[in-house]
């Protein structure tokens, strides 16, 4: 692959400006490989300089090959504490006078204000007055968006891989009564306005799925679907699988993996093991809470966190599960599943925004009752697992590798700017 950016038929290379809220690197999180490979895709065509969050030393050892690409990448340090700062302050559950305060007296929602850092505006105005022009900012998420508004840039494309929206309006329906939960109402309220002011806003805005395009005035026809993808993984052997292996991948302090794994243990398990005694749980993934850790015992259920390498936990599983009930997005954990050639068997929600056909590509179960049957028989029946398996892996790498999902994201930037655009 060439190391210079590329322009291809009657489209210009771009000087662009990239605004990230999270660090892209170690590609560990969903949020992360999205920022790993769209970024990835950016420098391969456009001249790229990159802000980015981070520790002090940067991580320079597990840096991706494409920082060595961009023109400049300028890392931000953490501050300790800070993020437990601004969340005392702006977070759902700071004082209720304060969030008061800044419900009534902030324009910007409180996802917003959380992960605002003045650092940012300074060193992107800095950038700004500095010699050459940016074509374009594109930024993740509407935070890093507004930062660069704040620095005076226009032309900006936001990526907004989740909609808070539907997060905090999940949250608020399974969660149960509470003193607060009117202020927290308040704030959808305001959320909701902000998030669908975006296009008019920014003028372009990428979003993971179609069902998030239609949340938006007029059909969202400033907004364009990018999905998130997996990388052509090859396909595990069907004979490492472990009779009665269960497997749940994810991050394992986001409470919509927290409230899954929680879910699967108390209303499914118990079904599972008596319809196939001997059945096991593992619960595989970064930095898991207490409320996860208590859930293994050595014997129906084990809690791994922080592995090395997730792929042995794959091998050995029969059926992979995605018990997902909150969040928004798409969710790469059901793309690698998938890509591996694991049966997985999904709720609605874990599969939304992704083109599969229920008993065709997956299994699709939204009840306790229906999801132990499924996992009961489906772990039960080797052959019926494996051509679900190996329909769902077709399926996948049919629609969903990165490298498409790059040119379409390319396609989606330039498309933003005329070709003789001027940014100052």
């Amino acid at each position: 692959m060439s190391t210079e950016p590329q322009a291809m038929g009657q489209n210009r290379a771009l000087r662009m400006l990239v605004v990230t809220q999270g660090c892209p690197w170690p590609a560990t999180t969903g949020g992360q490989l999205r920022l790993h490979h769209l970024i990835g895709a950016m420098v391969d065509r456009h001249r790229v300089t990159l802000v980015t969050p981070g520790p002090g030393d940067a991580l320079p050892a597990t840096q991706p090959a494409w920082t060595a690409r961009c023109e400049q990448v300028v890392v931000v340090p953490d501050i300790p504490g800070r993020e437990a700062a601004s969340r005392a302050v702006y977070g759902l559950w700071a004082p209720a006078s304060r969030r008061l305060r800044t419900l009534l007296g902030r324009r910007f929602p409180a996802s917003v204000l959380e992960h605002w850092d003045d650092r940012v505006v300074e060193i992107l105005r800095a950038l700004r007055a500095g010699d050459g022009e940016f074509d374009l900012v594109w930024a993740e998420r509407p935070a890093a968006a507004e930062m660069a508004r704040a620095a005076g840039f226009r032309q900006i494309v936001v990526d907004l891989p989740d909609l808070d929206t539907v997060i905090l309006s999940r949250a608020l329906a399974h969660a149960g009564r509470y003193l607060s939960k009117p202020l927290h109402y308040a704030e959808l309220a305001k959320l909701t306005r902000y998030e669908r002011s975006l296009p008019a806003r920014f003028g372009t805005v990428l979003v993971c799925k179609d069902e998030d395009q239609r949340f938006f005035p007029d059909g969202g026809r400033q907004v364009s679907v990018v999905p998130n993808g997996v990388e052509p993984l090859a396909a595990l052997d069907p004979r490492r699988e472990q009779p009665g292996e269960l497997l749940f991948v994810g991050t394992l302090f986001w409470e919509a993996n927290v409230q899954a794994v929680r879910w699967f243990h108390q209303l499914v398990l118990p079904a599972i093991r008596t319809a196939v005694p001997g059945a096991r749980f593992a619960i595989v993934g970064r930095q898991p809470v207490p409320t996860v850790l208590a859930l293994a015992d050595g014997v129906s259920c084990t809690v791994h966190g922080d592995v090395p390498d997730i792929r042995p936990f794959y091998e050995s599983a029969a059926v992979v599960v995605a018990p997902i009930w909150l969040g928004s997005g798409t969710k790469l954990k059901v793309l690698e599943a998938l890509a591996l050639g694991r049966a997985l068997v999904a709720t609605s929600i874990a599969v939304e925004g992704i083109d599969l056909r229920p008993g065709i590509d997956f299994a699709l179960a939204d009840t306790p009752e229906a999801f132990a049957d499924t996992c009961a028989h489906l772990l039960a029946d080797a052959d019926a697992r494996r051509q679900l398996a190996e329909q769902g892996r077709a399926r996948v790498l049919e629609r969903y590798t990165w490298e498409a999902i790059g040119t379409e994201a390319n396609r989606v930037i330039e498309a933003a700017i005329p070709e003789t655009a001027d940014q100052g």
